[in-house]
């Protein structure tokens, strides 16, 4: 049977609160006795799981952690600053006896530096827990585990674990600490790994050895048949996929000042398994990996210079590739072909609905989101994209749209109501799609059933019919509801008295020529000639796109439109 994969990569090993301290002089002991004033003391959540695990997230991959934290406040703030990034945490438990791991890390006036580490709960990981996880692993494409030689209750059954976990079909990957220095059981653990990648001081203290590439045959030797290298620093990485085989990885210029190089290394290892999950060559991904090395090093900390994949990848020169996405998505009951940059994607959607789902695990049941915008906005589409990016992992909360359009009037009532539009008399279908033609007492009542939390259904408009269907959707109970529809932000009576409702509030707008053609589009395969499109978004759809811009309620988000299509946040 097909492995059902949840997660890119599970991060298992060392979470600990970084204590930043300088800077300082490290090339001579400090002086007893003395007092030794320093210009920066900042906390900072560190350790392979946020490093790695941030890295990795932010590139785009389905990410989840697994280890102990301490039983005091810092575990806490630790899930919090994880779960922002959109990591699954529910791998994360809180040790009953032993405090969350601390590193002091002292840094000096060149941006290296040295640490202070009490390992703490991190270091308690042991085999128990893993095998009790081992369905995580079979959910997971990659295991990444940091540190070796930290890892203190774990050391001598890595061996077992490893083979264990590869059995399920997950690769596996191990970081080292420079406390890692015997190849003792290093060697037995080797055979079951399909990544290792030191630095050149833990290879030189592992091995001996004081050329990269007899490192990396020491390794082979004791049975290593995976991908190893040796990172070099500012001279950038040696790789060798197999035995015999290497190619050096140049370093890449960060994109801002180097301001320290505390979680390089992680960084580097996040980049390295992301490009490898994306199925980038061994060389492409060799270069994500030096340059989310390079972002890293740009901002002080372990992970606030990381960036998107496509900010990454564009900085490691391989930007190029997979530059579009195409989705087949089912809008409103027909299949249509939509193109979507990755760009928008890695920079605009997926960071807004990680917002979404964050601020839904923090309220708990059911979010409401209110999406509007002019007729040919395009909010259909992004609701769908949402859901598409749900579905693939990218979050661990559902997400459901919900149209407005199933709120209209039947036509046989719209065909015997009348109204006066510019001096003549016509039925409510001639202007269709105008807030007259909708139920708003029946979406003031529906809405207020769905923020109860009680069991709730939701209408939907079928284009085929040109009609609503009633009770097609049933309301998730737990979850991100996205609202969508021309009118939901209204500032007048009826509509405004929805607001009270919402959690979020999301605007998208654009030049009035693009949601003219959409708009024509959607009439045309409604049934409508050209002509006849054109007629009916003159009479109806501009006078709606018109009320939609100036009659609008202060909302959290703004989205536009411009005249390629694109979509980029306003505010």
């Amino acid at each position: 049977m097909e492995r059902q994969i949840e997660f890119d990569c599970v991060v298992c090993g060392i979470t600990t609160v970084d204590l930043i301290l300088g800077p300082a002089i490290l090339d001579e002991p400090l002086e007893k006795g003395a007092l030794h004033y320093i210009d920066q003391v900042q906390a900072i959540v560190g350790g392979i799981t946020s490093n790695s695990g941030t890295a990795l997230a932010r590139l785009g991959m389905r990410t989840a952690v697994l280890g102990y934290l301490g039983n005091d406040i810092w575990a806490e703030i630790i899930r919090e600053r994880l779960l922002t990034e959109g990591i699954d945490c529910s791998g994360l438990i809180t040790h009953p006896e032993m405090s969350t791991s601390i590193t002091g890390i002292i840094v000096d006036h060149q941006n290296d530096h040295a640490m202070l580490c009490n390992p703490g709960a991190s270091s308690q990981l042991n085999r128990n827990l893993i095998m009790g996880q081992i369905e995580m692993f079979a959910r997971s494409r990659w295991a990444l585990f940091g540190y070796y030689g930290l890892l203190i209750e774990l050391m001598d059954d890595l061996p077992f674990v490893m083979k264990q976990i590869k059995k399920t079909g997950c690769l596996t990957a191990m970081d080292t600490d420079n406390s890692g220095i015997s190849m003792e059981p290093l060697g037995r653990i080797l055979p079951h790994l399909d990544l290792y990648f030191p630095n050149e001081i833990q290879g030189k203290k592992q091995t001996g050895e004081g050329i990269p590439e007899k490192m990396i045959n020491a390794y082979r030797n004791v049975g290593a048949t995976g991908i190893l290298g040796i990172k070099l620093g500012p001279d950038g990485a040696l790789i060798s996929p197999q035995k015999g085989k290497f190619f050096k990885v140049t370093a890449i210029e960060p994109p801002e000042k180097l301001k320290d190089t505390l979680g390089a290394g992680d960084s580097f290892f996040g980049g390295l398994i992301a490009g490898l999950a994306r199925g980038l060559s061994i060389e492409d991904a060799g270069r994500l990996a030096a340059a989310t090395g390079a972002c890293n090093v740009s901002a002080a900390g372990g992970t606030a210079g990381l960036r998107s994949y496509y900010e990454t990848a564009m900085l490691a020169g391989i930007s190029n590739q997979n530059a579009n996405i195409s989705l087949s998505l089912n809008l409103a009951g027909e299949e249509t072909d939509l193109a979507f940059r990755q760009e928008e994607i890695e920079i605009l959607h997926i960071p807004l609905i990680k917002e979404m789902a964050l601020m839904q695990k923090k309220l708990g049941g059911r979010l409401i989101v209110f999406l509007a915008g002019p007729p040919g906005s395009g909010k259909t589409a992004l609701t769908a994209l949402w859901e598409d990016l749900t579905k693939q992992g990218i979050i661990d909360v559902p997400l459901q749209p919900l149209p407005m359009d199933g709120f209209h009037y039947p036509n046989d009532f719209l065909d015997q109501k009348n109204i006066i539009v510019n001096g003549r008399e016509l039925p409510l279908r001639k202007i269709k799609g105008s807030p007259e033609t909708f139920n708003l007492k029946e979406i003031q009542a529906r809405l207020s059933e769905v923020r109860s939390g009680k069991p709730s259904y939701w209408p939907v408009y079928d284009r085929q019919l040109h009609d609503p269907v009633t009770d097609a959707i049933s309301v998730i109970d737990n979850g991100i509801l996205v609202l969508e529809g021309n009118y939901l932000l209204l500032d007048e009576i009826g509509w405004r008295e929805l607001h009270r409702h919402a959690d979020k509030l999301i605007f998208i707008n654009g030049p009035e020529s693009i949601m003219r053609k959409n708009v024509v589009k959607r009439h045309q395969r409604g049934g409508l000639s050209l002509e006849e499109s054109i007629i009916r978004y003159n009479l109806v759809d501009h006078q709606n796109y018109k009320l939609v811009n100036t009659n609008l309620k202060e909302v959290n988000t703004i989205l536009q439109i411009d005249e390629n299509c694109n979509i980029r946040l306003v505010s």
